[in-house]
């Protein structure tokens, strides 16, 4: 039986759309680009991953409602080499 991937790819979306939103709301405006910058060379996107972006938001796009769950852990190691883990 297989699997979809879409639902958590979804989520994982829609967590960096929401982290990108409330970052941007947070900062001031950016100054006007100079002119140099309008001539250098596109990122180069995998053709996978805007494929299956595009997807996402199709699928996000379309449900009445969505709810978004993250595991989100934090390590740090020690200057004796101990390891420390936090979860919230």
């Amino acid at each position: 039986m297989r699997i979809s991937r879409l639902p958590r790819l979804g989520a994982v979306a829609a967590g960096m759309l929401l982290a990108a939103t409330a970052s941007a709301q947070n900062r001031p405006a950016a100054p006007a680009a100079p002119a140099m910058a309008a001539n250098a060379a596109a990122p180069v996107i995998a053709e996978q991953a805007d494929r299956l972006l595009k997807e996402v938001g199709s699928y996000i796009g379309s449900a009445d409602q969505f709810t978004f769950h993250a595991d989100i852990t934090f390590d740090h190691v020690l200057p004796s080499g101990q390891k420390l883990g936090s979860a919230i």
